[in-house]
């Protein structure tokens, strides 16, 4: 049966998501995993109850690690979700990037080249190469991009995803791997790390500290529940033609601001706050190097062809957010 299934970065926001949702739907999953500082093992060991469900620590930038991962599992699929993703940590320490986003993906690369020819296997089905919305670069609402438009990078982060992508591109090609690759939008949901947007922004309304928004905060973003991301991937995975991509994302459309602006409104409803104004919570400063304005992707092709749309209504999953963490409070 093909029902073994290897994640790289499975210890992630996304990644463990992803995890708990193939566990449940009685898969076999084999989580490697770095255990940088973005991991949650605390959230891991909720998975242990699943017989299904091994970890093995592993960094994609050891050609050992992954070799030794596959030949030992012999998994049917592998999904990388393994990547350094903030930006700001990129324009700080750019080789970071480089070596996971592409020297990591073509270690990747070379294992499973490697692991499905010498094995000459046909129990080997896909290779999923989780990407983002970012490689696309600016893009307004009224034109988004589609997977036949351009792609043009304009920092770091985007720009090793945009490379790593290439690789799985000519991997597929010259050596006729079956590998498919996800451009996604901004992720929100429960257990996201702290560095990202709203978790950081909940986090200084409860603490009373202020929050430092980029420029007058009118950069534009489209974000999609992890939940409604994850249900598209498993789409991508079991019905995605191979050698293609697929953008996934929901019509969430709002500013940097408008967004601060109602998670501070749901806060206050809530009194987990001490602030009585926005303007007191918000402090305006220097816009980021290479900040695009905005993000903006076409998902017909995900909706047409493989029957896909995202479920959770955008304010319905902030307000569920802001009330779990007041749980955990």
């Amino acid at each position: 049966m093909s029902n073994k299934i290897l994640v790289t970065g499975g210890a992630g926001f996304i990644g463990s998501h992803f995890i708990r949702k193939m566990l449940n739907d009685g898969y076999i999953v084999l989580n490697f995993d770095a255990l940088t500082y973005a991991s949650d093992l605390n959230y891991l060991r909720q998975l242990e109850q699943y017989g299904r469900y091994s970890f093995v620590k592993g960094d994609i930038r050891s050609a050992n690690d992954l070799e030794s991962a596959l030949t030992t599992f012999r998994p049917n699929f592998v999904v990388n979700f393994a990547a350094e993703t903030h930006v700001d940590n990129s324009l700080i320490e750019p080789k970071v990037f480089y070596d996971t986003n592409i020297n990591g993906v073509f270690n990747l690369l070379e294992s499973v080249k490697n692991f499905v020819q010498k094995e000459k296997n046909h129990f080997f089905k896909k290779l999923v190469q989780i990407s983002t919305d970012e490689v696309y670069g600016t893009r307004s609402i009224s034109n988004p991009a589609t997977e036949f438009s351009f792609i043009k990078p304009s920092n770091i982060y985007s720009a090793s995803k945009a490379s790593g992508e290439a690789f799985c591109a000519s991997y597929a090609k010259s050596y006729n791997l079956p590998i498919v690759i996800t451009r996604c939008c901004n992720n929100y949901g429960k257990r996201q790390n702290c560095e990202k947007l709203i978790p950081k922004a909940l986090k200084l309304m409860q603490k009373g500290e202020k929050f430092p928004l980029y420029g007058d905060g009118s950069q534009s973003r489209q974000w999609i529940h992890v939940e409604d991301h994850i249900s598209a991937v498993i789409k991508v995975l079991f019905y995605g033609e191979v050698g293609e991509i697929y953008n996934i994302g929901d019509e969430n459309f709002i500013t940097n601001r408008a967004l601060i602006e109602q998670l501070f409104k749901f806060m206050r409803e809530d009194e987990k706050t001490e602030y009585r104004l926005i303007e007191d919570f918000i402090r305006l400063v220097d816009d980021r190097v290479g900040h695009d304005a905005s993000y903006s992707i076409d998902t017909s092709k995900l909706n047409q062809n493989l029957g896909w749309e995202a479920k959770i209504d955008f304010n319905r999953g902030l307000r569920q957010l802001v009330r779990e963490r007041m749980l955990r409070a």
